[in-house]
This record gives C-alpha cells, structure tokens and sequence, in this order.
C-alpha cells in the first residue's frame, strides 16, 4: 500500500483537503499528507482508516498508476456504448455577436438530412447503450421544426431499443419562450447553455440582435419564467463571455447572478474570457480583450460571490478533460449530414465524411479519420502531472493536428494553486 501519485493537498479552515484526480474523491484530515503518508509507511494507520482511503483512491496498491489511468481513459474514449451527436440544424442566426467566430451562411437541415441522419441512428441503434444529441447553430432555434422532428425519433428509437437518450442545446435563449421551452422539456431537451455577458449595456454591445434590438431583456425574461414557473429537472448553465467592457463591474453582475439563480440549484454558471476564437468580426474587438491570466481573478471573485461553478462538476475525474472529437462515437452532424469531429471549426481538417441516403457513413480519407481519434498533446510531462487522469493529452486533438503549441489544461491558471481555487 502506498500513498498516490495523483494526490493534491492543501490548508483551508484549520483542516487539510486531499483530493484524488483519478477518483475525483476528496478527504478532510487533521494532519497533513506527508503525515498521513509516514504513518501508513510505519504501520500506525488504523484498518478501518486505510480501507476508507483505499476507497476513495488516496491509498493505492497499484504500481502504475500512470498506465492504469490511461488504460481507463483508453476504454471510456474508445466505446462502443455511447453515441454522442453534436448536431448543427442551421447557421442562420438572429445575433450578432462581436466575437462569433462562425461564418453566417444560411442554410438548413432539408427533409432529405432529416432522414438520412435518421437512418444513421438507426443502424446504430442496437449497438449503443446512451445516446446523446447537442443541438447547436447559428441558434438552433430557428430551426425548431427540425428539433421536434428528429428528437421525436430519436426518442422512439431509443425506448424500443431500450438505449438512454439524453439532450441538451447551446441557445442564445431569445427565442426561449414559455411554449418553446415547455416543447423542448417534453422531448428531453433538458441541458442548456445560455449566455448572459453582463449588465444589459455590456451584454447589449457584445450580444446586439441582427435586427438591431436588444437582447438583454428577452433573455432574461426568459430565464426568470424558467425559474418561476417550471418546477422540473432541468440544468440550465449560465455562461458569461468576459472582456475589458464588463470587467470594471463583476462585482455587482456577480451579486446579481447569485440574487437572482444562486438559490435554484437547476442554475450553474460557466466563466470564460473572451478570446480571439477567429473569424473577422474579432478584429474590431481586439482591444477590449483581456489576458487569459486575468480568468484567476474572476473565478475566485465569482467563488467569494458563491455562484454555483460548473467548473468544479466537471474538471476532475477520469477523462473529465477529454475533447469530444477525440472519442470515437463522436460526430459533429452539420447540413448535408457533413460529419466533421470539431464542429467548432468546420473547415477540411475537422471534415471526415458524409452520410449517404442509408445512413451509413461514406468517410472521405480513413487515415485522417484515425488521426483525429489518435490525435494527442501527451509529452513527458503527463507522466508526473497531477491532472494527467482527466485529459491524457486528449483535451485539443485540433491543435495537435495543426501542429500548435497547446496549453494544458492549466491554461487559466496561473499559480499551482489550480485544485485549491477550484474546489
């Protein structure tokens, strides 16, 4: 028996926090991990003491933790049990947002699509246990008919099949009207993402509405009927895009954030600096950019504000940093079921195929195919990282295939201190 390698420790309230990234479980101790460490090693740790810990990974009699992880990683990005569709119904768009890096190009899924994406599922039916489908523009919901279309088949595709279906879409919640969101609840549309980048003059400047109105308003009259009057589960992230504009007010929008969501548990809230995510747009926006060293800051602002962080629910645990596009049943579905692995930058480097009218996938070239499933950053320094379980080198197969210098997961942070303002 030993102490792990994938150990983190720190003092908080007269108690020392340890915390497992391969397990993703957290002990409170009286004595320090060198402590802990030293009475295992000389036989003073109680049976009952090293089962608990053995438990929630802190003591391991595993000698290769470095492979076991991997290994696990391995399988869980590799399975066959999982189909996740991140679906593109239309890049027609009412926003106009300044940093939007996505070309506005108009079009839409066609009945032929429908049906081809259809069949597609089908044949994969018996052969998965969880389907999960992302609807994602443009806004998606300009294209509503389409949801309600393939979700009805999706759903009963999945309940004779006895597969889990789940489902959730990125939505700039304008259109997210009382009958809009009790439709999409009523087909297991239950996981949102709706941005909100501050006060309605900030958030009005980064987010205007094509038509040149504003979309502050409607938003959140949005949110606030979700909150009032629907009584389900449903998770709703808020996330909050934040540049030079909205800095000098955090403060206040924070407080705002947490009077108005912090006491319904259905609302989270994700952070991000916003950042030169390409396109041309961008340009006229490069001097309200803040530096990405700028995100410690707001993220323990916003956790002496108590917002609810989406962060902490998903950064830990095995393959908890893995990039969709690096699995292998992930595809990004976009108009004419062009399949691409990152469907955020649809160009032909994520572009691997198309499905043809019987739903099988026509590929365009095996060998980019399995680097994008192969693709990784993982260098020698994986091998003594703390947070080596969660990504495995697999967090941006992209930039590995473009040959970029990538930032790990560490990226937002500045100081060692990563676990300790997280958690």
């Amino acid at each position: 028996m030993k102490i792990s390698k994938y150990n983190v420790s720190f003092f908080r309230n007269e108690k020392y926090i340890i915390f497992n990234t391969y397990t993703g479980c957290q002990y409170t101790s009286d004595i320090p991990l060198e402590e802990l460490e030293h009475q295992l090693n000389i036989g003073e740790l109680r049976r009952e003491k090293i089962d608990e810990l053995v438990k929630l990974g802190i003591i391991t009699n595993d000698n290769n933790e470095f492979k076991s992880a991997l290994d696990k990683l391995e399988k869980f990005r590799n399975s066959d049990k999982y189909l996740h569709l991140m679906v593109y119904v239309t890049d027609e768009c009412n926003s106009s947002c300044v940093y939007c890096p996505q070309k506005k190009e108009v079009s839409f899924f066609s009945n032929d699509d429908i049906n081809r994406l259809i069949k597609f599922v089908s044949n994969k039916i018996t052969e998965i246990k969880y389907l999960n489908v992302e609807w994602f523009g443009g806004e998606p919901l300009m294209a509503l008919n389409t949801i309600v279309q393939l979700s009805r088949a999706f759903i009963a595709l999945c309940i004779g099949n006895n597969v889990t279906y789940t489902s959730g879409i990125t939505t700039n919640a304008t259109l997210l009207d009382k009958r809009t969101f009790y439709k999409l609840t009523q087909l297991h549309v239950l996981n949102y993402q709706i941005t909100l980048d501050g006060f309605e003059n900030v958030h009005n400047a980064q987010r205007p509405l094509k038509n040149g109105k504003n979309s502050y308003n409607i938003i959140l009259k949005n949110l606030f009927q979700i909150r009032d009057n629907y009584i389900g589960k449903v998770d709703i992230i808020i996330r909050v895009n934040i540049s030079k504009l909205s800095f000098d007010d955090l403060d206040h929008f924070f407080d705002f954030l947490y009077e108005s969501f912090g006491s319904d548990e259905r609302f989270s809230f994700l952070l991000r600096i916003v950042n030169n995510w390409g396109g041309e747009k961008i340009e006229s926006f490069k001097d309200n950019l803040l530096s990405v060293q700028s995100f410690e800051y707001v993220y323990k602002l916003a956790k002496r504000k108590h917002l609810r962080l989406l962060d902490k629910s998903l950064t830990f645990g095995i393959g908890s940093m893995v990039c969709g596009a690096s699995k292998k049943n992930f595809y990004g579905v976009d108009v004419g079921c062009k399949l691409y692995k990152c469907i955020l930058f649809k160009d032909d480097q994520s572009l691997i195929g198309q499905i043809d009218d019987k739903g099988n996938i026509n590929v365009y070239n095996n060998e980019k195919l399995s680097i994008w499933k192969n693709a990784n950053n993982r260098t020698e320094k994986c091998i003594t990282c703390k947070s080596a379980p969660q990504c495995m080198g697999y967090q941006c197969p992209l930039n590995n295939l473009l040959g970029e210098k990538y930032n790990c997961q560490d990226f937002y942070f500045t100081s060692n201190n990563r676990y300790k303002t997280i958690l």
